[in-house]
């Protein structure tokens, strides 16, 4: 999307972040393998690179008094699991951190969707079995396009995600540390 000035209208704020991208075992490629590595890697790639780039892009959209910004967390962040609590929690700080910067843009002429995908089917999972609710990028992009034209704040994909975490949400702690997965 093109603009009068030198700012994009729109950006897609997501990880993969080069150099530092995980993959879906949480590794990073083109990293040395240093002790640790992969859990910094990951919550640099999932949570620190896109606080660092949703803040300077929101301020020069803001000042530019326009502009759209989609940022793609993830059900993993709504409620953490045991079985993958780095990436659940770097998500769920990614999740905050745009809830709370759609709120500071409010008024401003930035309009920033939230985006809260269950397990997609692609790439980065290829091998994996698929989590229930699974949807494909392509589901996901018809989405954003749809949260986009209609101008919504969140979105769900699939939309019997919300209704599912709602009720996880109200488990007892003891029984979601007992789920699969």
């Amino acid at each position: 999307m093109s603009s009068s000035r030198c700012f994009p209208q729109a950006l897609v704020s997501n990880s993969p972040v080069s150099g530092t991208t995980p993959d879906r075992s949480g590794s990073c490629r083109n990293q040395p393998p240093v002790a640790g590595l992969s859990r910094q890697c990951l919550t640099a790639a999932t949570f620190v690179a896109q606080v660092s780039v949703l803040t300077v892009l929101a301020n020069l959209l803001r000042a530019q008094g326009s502009g759209q910004i989609v940022v793609f967390s993830s059900v993993a962040g709504i409620r953490v699991r045991k079985a993958n609590y780095v990436y659940g929690s770097a998500k769920a700080g990614l999740d905050g951190f745009a809830s709370g910067l759609g709120d500071a843009l409010h008024g401003s002429g930035v309009h920033l969707l939230l985006v809260r995908s269950g397990f997609v089917i692609g790439r980065m999972t290829e091998g994996m079995s698929p989590a229930p609710l699974p949807s494909t990028p392509g589901q996901i992009a018809n989405a954003v396009v749809k949260g986009l034209r209609n101008n919504r704040i969140r979105i769900w994909v699939p939309a019997l995600t919300r209704p599912a975490y709602f009720a996880a949400h109200m488990l007892p702690q003891a029984i979601w540390r007992r789920m699969p997965r």
